[in-house]
């Protein structure tokens, strides 16, 4: 990682160039003081000691130097259920840019992790991701057999069986032969079985599916008929025509028969699917192994984390992506403000410093406030940043007994000698289309002039509801005028 320069690759090439290296399996003397990697000659010819020196005497090395020659490594043998895993490590310095990359990334057959680190003057920046995809594709002949599958239905994503003249054949009339409405040609009727076991005799868990088309899956000159069950419909697609003499040919334009609903059935571990009729036939599936997140058919799982760090923040985000859904968190930290955010939703939280408290507030995607909340209580903000009303405790003199009082308060803010357009409003809120019905309002607010004898006014408004008191001897009360009602009559006033 410390090369920085074309020349530095070019000297150590050049210390390399016309190296001749020789394998060497064996005992040899050998002098204390070589290293692992030096070259060393052994009967005239150099080698590249890998080995372990043991003192009998002399310092005797138990050389293992082996070099694969080109055909051993060609006609090397993997099993097919072999993992295949590629790795890549990568670091990069740039010395005229400031940069420092480094790069590990594992790829297997199913899944991909990565790290990385990014470093210059400004920045350091770290990611590990990993991506697991939990598809499989199988080709086969006679059956398909799935492995890593769930008990369920739907877990097969695509279903392909390709036509074969030679086993969905016509069945050729002869001169005994009387055609009747039940006569079907060979290979037009046949059943699908989805079974825990395979060919052979079938379970009783076996699910079978029963098809009966007008004409058979044929194929000709590398065309061929296709069946095929996906998003749990089965449909076939004709490629190939037949004339009244029996001739195939192709036909210019697919034609698309619909034959229903029907979800294949996976078992648990192993599931077998086939034609019971016919043998050979070619099959394709892509289906979903067992994976926790079934219930929501996702193909791949993403997860990733992240760290920026810069002289005046570290903000780290750990995200995961569910097939379409994604999910994730960002905390953000700088000297003035912590911010959270999750779920990819609009609106964050953000601790910070307002007006000298400590507050707890909610912004949206351009920055602005849209809620805080502090010791002196819940503040609401309009579009142009100011707060339009607020939910706390207040302290009020009592004149009577020349005390204060704590309340729970709900207000609008205003200006004194003006009327005020914000008010209060309790009422319902429909779930269907999330609309708000007020009943009770209190609106229409009017602060007099500063210092002034007059009280500050609105309106208490009342829609489609009654006024009810409760209890008896209870009633309504305005300076010297009470209204009461008499538990001992029934009286109805109109206005």
């Amino acid at each position: 990682m410390y090369i920085v320069d074309e020349q530095q690759i070019q000297d150590i090439y050049n210390e390399l160039k016309g190296l001749t290296i020789n394998s060497f399996e064996g005992k040899t003397i050998i002098d204390p003081a070589i290293d692992i990697g030096d070259k060393i000659i052994i009967d005239g010819k150099p080698i590249i000691y890998q080995g372990e020196i043991e003192l009998e005497g002399r310092f005797i090395a138990d050389i293992k130097s082996i070099i694969d020659i080109k055909q051993k490594q060609e006609t090397t043998v993997k099993k097919a259920s072999q993992k295949v895993i590629n790795r890549r490590v990568e670091s990069r310095i740039d010395q005229a840019e400031g940069k420092i990359s480094q790069l590990v990334k594992e790829t297997g057959e199913y899944d991909e992790k990565i790290s990385k680190v990014e470093q210059d003057v400004s920045s350091i920046n770290q990611k590990i991701s990993n991506i697991t995809d939990f598809t499989r594709e199988v080709n086969m002949k006679n059956q398909l057999h799935l492995t890593e599958t769930a008990e369920g239905a739907g877990f097969i994503l695509d279903f392909l069986i390709k036509g074969r003249t030679e086993y969905f054949n016509y069945l050729t009339p002869s001169n005994t032969l009387v055609p009747s409405n039940t006569l079907v040609p060979n290979g037009g009727r046949f059943t699908i079985v989805c079974d825990k076991q395979g060919r052979g005799e079938i379970s009783t868990d076996a699910i079978k599916k029963e098809i009966i088309m007008e004409e058979p899956l044929i194929d000709y000159l590398g065309v061929y008929d296709e069946l095929q069950i996906k998003d749990n419909r089965i449909t076939v697609t004709r490629r190939i025509g037949r004339t009244e003499t029996g001739d195939l040919y192709i036909l210019d334009n697919e034609v698309i028969e619909d034959y229903g609903e029907f979800a294949l059935q996976t078992f648990e571990g192993d599931t077998y699917i086939y034609i019971k009729e016919f043998y050979n036939l070619d099959y394709y599936a892509q289906y979903l192994i067992k994976n926790d997140y079934l219930d929501t058919f996702a193909t791949q799982l993403e997860l990733s984390t992240s760290i920026k760090q810069t002289n005046n923040s570290i903000m780290s985000e750990v995200n995961k992506k569910v097939g379409e859904d994604e999910f994730g968190t960002l905390i953000e930290q700088n000297s003035d403000a912590i911010k959270y955010a999750w779920n990819q939703i609009s609106e964050y939280i953000q601790l910070m410093i307002m007006d000298g408290n400590a507050n707890f507030a909610i912004l949206d995607e351009n920055n602005r406030i849209i809620m805080s909340l502090d010791k002196t209580g819940q503040h609401f903000y309009n579009k142009n940043q100011e707060i339009f009303g607020e939910m706390g405790v207040q302290t009020i003199e009592d004149e009577e007994s020349q005390t204060q009082k704590n309340y729970i308060s709900f207000s609008v803010d205003g200006d004194y000698d003006s009327t005020i357009e914000n008010g209060m409003a309790w009422g319902v809120k429909t779930k269907e289309d999330d609309k708000f019905w007020p009943i009770l309002l209190i609106k229409n607010f009017y602060m007099p002039p500063k210092n002034s004898d007059f009280w500050s006014g609105g309106q208490l408004e009342l829609n489609g509801c009654d006024l009810v008191i409760g209890s008896i001897g209870s009633g309504i009360v305005s300076g010297n005028i009470s209204m009461y009602g008499d538990p001992r009559r029934k009286c109805t006033i109109f206005c």
